[in-house]
């Protein structure tokens, strides 16, 4: 979920459907579907790839999303592909006396996940305004960003941050984590300077008598 000033967004990056919710009574705004050809008889048959593959909430409310253009996640078939992992992962070897470990449907998965990155290669940029319900493709796409993922690594450290003057940075994950520990430090510190100090009273120095009183005493 993603919240912004308004609206509550819940996204579902496989089928690239988003809830938007108001904030003020929780009640549905709309779904939107950010590929019309996904639409419910596709989602149930699964013959489609991943669409969303990355969404950041941007300073002014919107939402900064990368995703696969609807031609490429349309020609990546996700059942089709998970079914020929199985298969592979129980087929009999061709010598019977001389076994090889056989290929788990996770790695096999993964072979043709890769491949399919190197074919399909296209990333495409977009904005979304929740409040509003506008969605556009970002022309041209963010400075910084990248409108290519070329195998199933690049895909798994494929992080990105948009920065303050709308520009998009990658970053590695151990850097990412860094940010945020200096990140919740900094804040800390501020949360501790904001505390009231404590105010010591000091003690008042005696207040001289008059010549006057010392005399009558």
């Amino acid at each position: 979920m993603i919240h912004t000033r308004d609206c509550l967004t819940l996204v579902e990056p496989h089928s690239g459907w988003m809830w938007v919710y108001a904030l003020k009574d929780g009640s549905l705004k709309e779904l939107v579907r950010l590929h019309p050809k996904i639409d419910e008889p596709r989602v149930e048959k699964n013959d489609f790839s991943t669409v969303v593959i990355g969404i950041q909430p941007m300073e002014d409310d919107t939402l900064l999303l990368v995703v696969r253009p609807e031609s490429v996640a349309l020609s990546d078939d996700y059942a089709k592909r998970m079914a020929v992992a199985q298969s592979a992962a129980t087929a009999v070897t061709v010598d019977p006396g001389q076994p090889q470990p056989l290929l788990s449907p996770e790695n096999r998965s993964m072979e043709l996940m890769d491949w399919a990155w190197k074919h399909h290669p296209d990333l495409l940029w977009m904005s979304f305004d929740p409040a509003k319900g506008e969605l556009k493709e970002c022309i041209p796409p963010p400075a910084g960003a990248k409108h290519e993922i070329r195998s199933m690594m690049e895909y798994l450290t494929f992080r990105w941050l948009p920065t303050w003057d709308g520009k998009v940075e990658f970053r590695s994950l151990e850097q990412l984590i860094d940010e945020g520990k200096r990140a919740e430090a900094m804040e800390e510190e501020k949360k501790q300077q904001s505390k009231p100090k404590s105010a010591t009273k000091k003690k008042s120095a005696p207040t001289p008598r008059s010549g006057i009183e010392k005399n009558r005493e």
